[in-house]
């Protein structure tokens, strides 16, 4: 999953009430972040077994940029 943070928000409540609700003996969620919060999910992530990538933020003037991070995550992990 794609998130802005590791933070406490709506979008990363949802990720993590479907993470803890998933099988994860057949299934395996990770995700890529453009920044961790210390004080958030990040610690609870990890401890159900998901990988945390670290993005840049996506700008207009760094699409390339954003693009490659986020190809060699995919490549590099064979996720399908």
């Amino acid at each position: 999953m794609v998130l802005g943070n590791t933070g406490r928000g709506g979008a990363q409540t949802f990720a993590m009430n479907i993470l803890r609700s998933i099988d994860r003996e057949r299934f395996q969620i990770d995700f890529a972040v453009n920044e961790i919060f210390d004080n958030g999910y990040t610690d609870e992530m990890r401890s159900l077994g998901s990988r945390i990538y670290v993005i840049p933020y996506y700008r207009v003037y760094n699409h390339f940029k954003y693009i490659k991070a986020f190809n060699s995550i995919l490549e590099e992990n064979k996720y399908d």
